[in-house]
């Protein structure tokens, strides 16, 4: 039944089963019951007629007093004989009048007892009051029904009438007739309606497959076509002119085939490329399935993970056991971005895990070279800090001393260059052991519940000397209500002091600085503001870097403040970044987690960066 020939007969058969079939059943129903009405109708007025023959013998026969019964006997008559001759009277009769209208006929008393019957022998026929026609008769005046007589053993139709005053009557003439006629009847109509539905049927089925066969043929070719088109081959092509609907869809088929055949050959072109893209990067690629299984790699990320991972039916978590690296790609394969540093043998490896369709993309970043350089350059400051320390401090010594016993006309410049040099290298070994410390694994903290409104406060009125100087106008905006932050104080207020050194030493004479702090969502977030002339686009976004003298190298700084402002911001859990326009000033602002009362460990430390 999958053609569409054959789904087209057997349609039409059903249609035809189903329309046929149920006039061919309203029709004989139609007709059996039109039957059952004239019969009845007609059975009815030949049992109205017997009520009128037999009512005299149910009086007392004939001459009879009215109100006489079949057993009494006629005025001076024996008691008993002439009852006897007006019921075989009375049987006689009924078997006349049987013979005469050709049915069965039934004479029954007011107490049900059969006192005649044309087809049995009244005296051994049972009571018949309980007979449902019978009931009917005696209480209002005419009963039928039809069922299997229980004395000839066929379905018979009886139709009953009262006889005599059908408030009184005297009994009862019933009628019947053998339905077998009627049925052999509406079996020959039954028979009729299921030869034409049969005719109907062969017919609507020879014609649909025609009709079927007709249509599917263009139907088969754009099938074989499309088929053709699922393998691969954009080659051929259809030339179908009728029926027009299906030569249409051949000629949209055959325009599809052709674009279909540039997409591909487009794409294929790409996927090289990509290939090609893919095996050159430095970092390595893998996508994996939902199981995490790997269904693509290139050689960077075969280099760094190891031969494992292109073995057949090994899952990432086999390559990279560790409990992190699981925990993450099922994060990743709920559909979350994930990032994880590792150590994988002797590499120190970064994966970043993004989701995609039907699984997830892994970038795998060897780190290696860059802890090394970190590694490297945090020593060579921790070394350079620890060997400048003791020579700083015998100038210091030997300058004091100069300063003490040398003429004073003379040596006093000097003394003074060499007192001013000596406390810019100890502000730069300070700020490079703090570099240090910020960056190291282990940095030694004290957190506690900071207020970083007083914080503000503290660090506006220790500047405000220098700000006076230069005629700058400080401006506070602090909440009452601002919620504490968990920190190091002594980190907090060289954060917020580093800030406002830089927003001053920037700042013309006349400008204006402000300091804000505000609660936003769950962090509190506090902007440091000036009216200076601002930082070029281009160096933007190294302000954070070490060393790095922004705004055309103006200033006198060491270059590490906000690098160490960066870092501070970092071990809080915080986030900060560096707005500015040229000629109309620079914000610098900063944001730390509030205080949760429920929380009494600092914020997780991100890797120094």
């Amino acid at each position: 039944m999958r053609s569409l020939a054959a789904r087209a007969a057997l349609a039409y058969a059903l249609l035809i089963v189903v329309f046929l079939g149920g006039a061919s059943w309203y029709l004989t129903a139609a007709a059996e019951r039109f039957a059952l009405r004239s019969l009845t109708d007609q059975l009815s007025g030949q049992a109205g007629a017997v009520a009128t023959a037999v009512l005299p013998y149910l009086r007392g026969g004939p001459g009879a007093a009215p109100g006489g019964t079949p057993g009494e006997a006629a005025a001076g008559s024996p008691p008993g004989a002439t009852g006897r001759q007006d019921l075989a009277g009375l049987r006689a009769l009924v078997g006349q009048l049987a013979a005469t209208v050709g049915a069965r006929v039934t004479v029954v008393d007011a107490a049900g007892v059969v006192l005649g019957d044309s087809h049995h022998d009244p005296d051994r026929m049972e009571n018949h009051a309980d007979r449902p026609e019978i009931r009917a008769a005696m209480t209002s005046g005419w009963g039928s029904a039809i069922r299997s007589s229980s004395t000839l053993g066929e379905r018979m139709l009886y139709v009953a009438v009262p006889i005599g005053d059908p408030a009184r009557p005297l009994g009862v003439a019933r009628v019947a007739w053998s339905l077998a006629r009627v049925d052999e009847w509406l079996g020959g109509l039954r028979r009729t309606f299921l030869a034409g539905t049969l005719i109907s049927l062969g017919l609507a089925v020879a014609v649909s497959l025609g009709v079927a066969r007709w249509l599917s043929r263009p139907l088969e070719e754009l099938g074989a076509r499309a088929r053709a088109m699922a393998e691969g081959d954009m080659t051929e092509y259809l030339y179908l002119r009728e029926p027009r609907e299906v030569a249409q869809i051949g000629s949209a088929l055959n325009d599809l085939a052709s674009r279909l055949q540039r997409t591909i050959s487009e794409l294929e072109q790409q996927r090289q490329e990509l290939a090609a893209l893919l095996e050159q990067m430095a970092d390595g690629v893998v996508v994996v399935d939902r199981t995490g299984l790997p269904v693509r790699t290139n050689a960077a990320a075969r280099r760094l993970l190891g031969p494992r991972l292109a073995a057949p039916g090994v899952r990432m978590t086999e390559v990279v056991p560790q409990p992190e690296v699981r925990r993450a790609l099922e994060a990743c394969l709920g559909g979350r971005r994930e990032e994880v540093i590792l150590q994988h043998g002797d590499l120190l490896l970064r994966l970043v895990m993004g989701p995609v369709e039907q699984g997830a993309l892994i970038l795998v970043q060897d780190l290696t070279p860059v802890r090394r350089l970190e590694t490297m350059r945090r020593d060579f400051v921790a070394n350079l800090s620890h060997e400048i320390r003791t020579p700083l401090a015998v100038i210091r010594a030997l300058a004091e001393t100069l300063e003490r016993t040398a003429d004073p006309e003379e040596a006093r410049p000097f003394l003074t260059q060499l007192a001013g040099q000596v406390d810019r290298l100890t502000v730069l070994t300070r700020r490079l052991t703090e570099l240090a410390r910020l960056e190291s694994d282990n940095p030694e903290l004290h957190f506690q519940d900071c207020h970083l409104g007083e914080i503000v406060r503290a660090s506006v009125d220790s500047f405000a000397p220098m700000a006076g100087l230069k005629g700058i106008t400080v401006e506070v905006d602090v909440p009452p209500d601002l919620p504490a932050v968990r920190g190091d104080p002594d980190l907090l207020r060289e954060l917020v002091g580093n800030l406002l050194d830089n927003a001053l030493k920037f700042t013309s004479a006349g400008g204006r600085v402000s300091i804000s702090a505000r609660k936003r969502d769950g962090d509190v977030l506090v902007r440091v503001s000036d009216t200076g002339r601002g930082i070029p686009a281009a160096e933007l976004p190294r302000v954070f870097e070490r060393f790095f003298k922004g705004r055309g190298g103006a200033g006198t700084g060491t270059g590490l403040g906000l690098a160490i402002c960066k870092h501070i911001v970092m071990v809080h859990g915080g986030e900060i970044h560096a707005e500015s326009e040229p000629g109309r000033g620079s914000t610098f602002w900063f944001t730390l987690p509030a205080q949760d009362p429920s929380r009494a460990e600092p914020p997780a430390r991100p890797p120094a960066g």
